[in-house]
């Protein structure tokens, strides 16, 4: 499957990112080397993970919300509701097994966040995982 990750955004006056990422569940390869063969469909086991992080040095985070989604034919959404104060150059993170078929013509998992700095200032990330089509091996 050919994955296209975005560039995660995010506020200029406060520091939070986020990282959406996609392994094989049995051996741990990025999701993006998935190959098949022609004309086969399989169920594979993925990991989606959802990252957040504070990525300034002096100042906290505080009550990050937000929400996960993984989208393959439907959406399943995951809230995010953190009553929590994120330190200066910590993150949090999600893992949430899934599984995906080869012949799906594409799937995707997104996630954004938001929290304030100690300024009352909103912050806010997103980010995002596509897969478009199955990639096959040639000559098999």
């Amino acid at each position: 499957l050919i994955g296209v990750r975005s560039f995660s955004t995010s506020d200029q006056d406060c520091s939070i990112t986020t990282v959406v990422s996609c392994h094989v569940k049995s051996d741990h390869r990025d999701c993006n080397d998935i190959v098949m063969k022609p004309n086969s469909c399989e169920d594979i086991e993925v990991l989606f993970g959802f990252r957040f992080c504070n990525i300034n040095n002096k100042n906290s985070i505080d009550l990050v919300t937000g929400e996960m989604e993984i989208n393959h034919g439907n959406a399943l959404k995951l809230p995010i509701h953190e009553n929590i104060e994120l330190e200066p150059m910590n993150c949090k993170e999600f893992t949430k097994p899934y599984t995906v078929s080869s012949c799906a013509n594409a799937f995707e998992a997104n996630m954004y966040v938001q929290g304030w700095n100690e300024n009352e200032i909103r912050c806010n990330s997103d980010d995002f995982y596509i897969f478009l089509r199955p990639v096959y091996k040639a000559n098999e």
